[in-house]
């Protein structure tokens, strides 16, 4: 049965609501790839509050908040009555609360929560600060595979070790956002990837976001125009040579 308490998404708009981990980098890095931040919380009872008043596409939640909600309640809160899913960072749960955490997404989990993020077009993938994958949308499946709870640099570059000039790594250095571009081998793929930390309360950098945006119609379009003008370049030079003759 649907619930009739869901909220209504705009889809023209992915909107992210950030408890506990909000950084201004990540704010940035969201707004400047045109989506929208609905806000930040910092406790169980505001963040249910500001869920159902913004209804926001995705929920990056902390799991220990101000309050006598804690993040397990508040998202199971959310996942019940709004239909909206969620991300957990924390730097900071025991055993019990993770063990929490696990059975409450996987009753969480269902193909409708999927279908919302893999409709961003974009590839999101979260890692905690050992680049460990701690999420993946559909879309980045698509383009890597999955690979939830492997480390990034074995499962996509079969290293021992963080790349070499990785956005990620830079996040995690600087705290700033980073934008390079990437090609797979045979360059049929080409994606520009955008990072920027996630820090929890205390300004303590507890994950990095990662987001892969296809450019290959971009690119192959840009190599297209090179060789047009590559082209022209020795038409016009050919042709100026042979009236000299």
């Amino acid at each position: 049965m649907m619930n009739t308490n869901a909220c209504l998404f705009n889809p023209l708009i992915m909107s992210f609501l950030l408890v506990r981990c909000s950084g201004i980098s990540a704010s940035r890095m969201l707004e400047s790839l045109g989506y929208e931040v609905a806000g930040a919380a910092s406790s169980g009872e505001e963040t249910i509050a500001k869920a159902a008043e913004t209804c926001p596409n995705l929920v990056m939640m902390d799991i220990v908040l101000k309050g006598s909600v804690d993040g397990v309640k508040a998202a199971e809160h959310i996942s019940a009555h709004l239909d909206i899913p969620v991300v957990y960072l924390s730097a900071h749960a025991n055993e019990t609360t993770l063990q929490r955490v696990a059975l409450e997404k996987a009753e969480a989990e269902t193909a409708r929560t999927e279908a919302i993020i893999a409709a961003i077009g974009d590839g999101i993938n979260i890692q905690d600060t050992d680049y460990k994958i701690l999420y993946q949308n559909q879309i980045h499946k698509g383009f890597v595979g999955d690979h939830i709870g492997e480390y990034c640099y074995k499962a996509y570059e079969l290293r021992d070790d963080i790349c070499e000039g990785c956005p990620v790594a830079m996040s995690f250095k600087d705290g700033k956002i980073h934008t390079v571009e990437r090609s797979n081998p045979t360059r049929t793929l080409h994606v520009e990837v955008t990072t920027s930390p996630l820090r929890d309360a205390t300004g303590k950098i507890i994950a990095g976001i990662e987001i892969a945006r296809d450019i290959t119609k971009r690119k192959q379009a840009q190599e297209a125009l090179s060789e047009s003008e590559e082209r022209y370049r020795r038409r016009t030079a050919f042709l100026h040579s042979a009236e000299n003759r």
